[in-house]
């Protein structure tokens, strides 16, 4: 049998339109989320070292830098607003490099210093954390772009004892089981390896990069920024729950706007996904069934599977006809409910494989 495509792959057989709407939807409101001040400030608070000592409150209401002409009027009549930060200008580019878009850009001033000395913060939301390429040579690069453009802002000339300190930190909703409640963080560091010469560490200390995944509903109190993320951006609760956590534990008011962007996020965040996939990888399936009549049932899902990537499900749905198709249908739906539908694609190159999982869900051959 030919390769076979992966379950992520087979959602792709879903509306391509709607599967694209879904992500931009998603992205817009979680960029409008994260760029609030008091949000922005919980991040610093919990992954940078500078603001570890600082409360969250104070981070937001006197470190944040913004322009003071956004984000200081409310929607709402009645409100109080908590500031949203728009930062500095996203679009980063030169002639020889291109353009790079930040999801949000600003800067914060550093607490313990008597000057004021700020740090460049880029907050990226990153639903797919195998997009195609390395997160951390990204999330590198952002960092690169961040500190050659301050040539001419904030130093001149050979004048580097003024550049200031960098931090992209990307927040992943979805990770992989290995990340699922991480903070990580990537950073420079002095290794002293013959000697023990010592430099002052703000000077080598200049960029950092730190992955924050969140397990979604799986976080508990006294998780930190983890449990405020995973309960803002990857939750399937109510609303009314969500709420008691975000005010409850966080002291973070849900005035009517941070109200309206965590209940789209209920809609938009991974669970809807993961059923949207489960749909798109049982049509897939069916599709391969109704193939399988003239193939055979193995030869018949591949091609199935290859038709709904590639073009989609643009034909009825037909019922498989035999025995083995049913009880592979089964299998899926079993193996779906327990997220753990790329284990079908291996039983079917498997058949001892195919044998346990029928004998473990009860599904009699």
């Amino acid at each position: 049998m030919g390769e076979m495509y992966s379950v992520s792959s087979v959602a792709l057989g879903m509306d391509a339109s709607y599967l694209q709407e879904y992500r931009d939807r998603y992205d817009r409101v979680c960029k409008r989320l994260l760029s609030e001040k008091i949000i922005l400030a919980w991040i610093l608070h919990d992954c940078l070292d500078e603001f570890s000592e600082v409360d969250p409150q104070e981070i937001a209401e006197t470190l944040i830098e913004g322009e003071p002409e956004i984000g200081t009027v409310a929607l709402h009549a009645g409100e109080a607003i908590s500031p949203r930060i728009t930062g500095l200008q996203t679009e980063d580019s030169s002639v020889d490099e291109g353009t790079v878009w930040f999801d949000i850009r600003f800067k914060a001033l550093l607490p313990t210093t008597s000057e004021s000395v700020a740090m460049f913060v880029n907050i990226e939301a990153q639903n797919d954390f195998y997009p195609g390429y390395s997160l951390l040579q990204r999330a590198t690069y952002y960092c690169a772009r961040m500190i050659s453009s301050q040539y001419g802002r904030t130093f001149v000339h050979s004048h580097c004892e003024h550049l200031q300190k960098v931090c992209s930190i990307w927040i992943c909703p979805n990770p992989p089981a290995c990340f699922r409640n991480t903070i990580t963080r990537y950073a420079m560091a002095e290794q002293q390896i013959v000697g023990r010469a010592t430099a002052p560490k703000n000077e080598y200390d200049s960029q950092e990069i730190v992955l924050v995944c969140p397990d979604g509903d799986r976080q508990q109190p006294g998780d930190g920024i983890l449990r405020l993320l995973g309960t803002l951006i990857a939750s399937e609760q109510d609303l009314a729950t969500r709420k008691t956590v975000i005010e409850g534990e966080f002291g973070i008011p849900m005035y009517e706007r941070l109200s309206d962007e965590v209940d789209e996020i209920l809609n938009l965040s991974k669970g809807v996904m993961e059923k949207g996939m489960e749909r798109g990888y049982e049509k897939g399936l069916e599709q391969g069934f109704a193939q399988g009549q003239e193939l055979g049932i193995k030869k018949g899902i591949e091609r199935g599977i290859e038709r709904g990537i590639e073009q989609g499900i643009e034909q009825g749905i037909q019922q498989g006809k035999t025995r083995q198709t049913k009880l592979i249908a089964l299998l899926a739906d079993e193996l779906a409910k327990a997220d753990r539908s790329d284990e079908l694609v291996q039983a079917l190159h498997d058949e001892a494989l195919l044998a346990r999982l029928l004998e473990e869900y009860g599904i009699e051959q």
